[in-house]
Order: C-alpha cells, then sequence, then structure tokens
C-alpha cells in the first residue's frame, strides 16, 4: 500500500516523501525504491511522526490495521507548531483555499 502511494506522491509531482515505518529497514527500503523513481525520500521511524507532520503538508497512513493509526492529538499539536502556515506549494497548487484560514482543530475530550 505504502509503493502504491508513494508512486501517485510521486507522479503528482511530490518534492519530497517521508517514509515512517515501525520497521525502519522497511522504510529505508520504500525511501530507496522512492529515489530510484527519481523523487527525494527519506526513511524514519514512527518515533518522527510529530515532528514529521508540523513540517508536511500531506499525511497519507497505508496500513492493514483496523481503527485509527494517527489520532487527533498529534495533528492538532502539528496544526499548533505549524503557526498557521501554509505551504507555498499548497496555495499554489489550490489558488481557491489561499484566501481560506488554517482549520482549527478541536480540542481532544
Amino acid at each position: 500500500m505504502g509503493a502504491l502511494a508513494a508512486a501517485h506522491l510521486r507522479r503528482a509531482g511530490a518534492a519530497e516523501i517521508v517514509v515512517l515505518n515501525r520497521t525502519p529497514e522497511r522504510a529505508l527500503r520504500l525511501a530507496q525504491n522512492t529515489e530510484v523513481q527519481g523523487t527525494a525520500a527519506r526513511a524514519g521511524s514512527l518515533d518522527a511522526l510529530a515532528t514529521e507532520l508540523a513540517v508536511s503538508d500531506v499525511l497519507v497512513a497505508c496500513t492493514g490495521a483496523v481503527g485509527t493509526v494517527v489520532g487527533r492529538e498529534p495533528v492538532a499539536a502539528a496544526v499548533v507548531a505549524r503557526d498557521g502556515r501554509r505551504s507555498p506549494s499548497a496555495t499554489s497548487a489550490c489558488p481557491a483555499t489561499s484566501s481560506r484560514p488554517s482549520p482549527s482543530w478541536p480540542a481532544s475530550p
């Protein structure tokens, strides 16, 4: 599933793909395969999720797990860490949304 997502992101023009996985070896293998195809990529463990969310434009979770994989809390914290910043690529790719404010995430119960 991750390889298919990476291929779609690559074809869509992603500048870089960051692959995080419970198993660092799997993350590294997908990152290396992505680089071979011509898109910058790097690998890391899931411990880096909070840091990467704060600087990423898109999160794609590919898993066979049942239920929520990435909860509201880390995403909400990433939005706060971005301090309302929008990626230049996000605004240029979708000009209609460039004047809209960043979403506010409701507090967790």
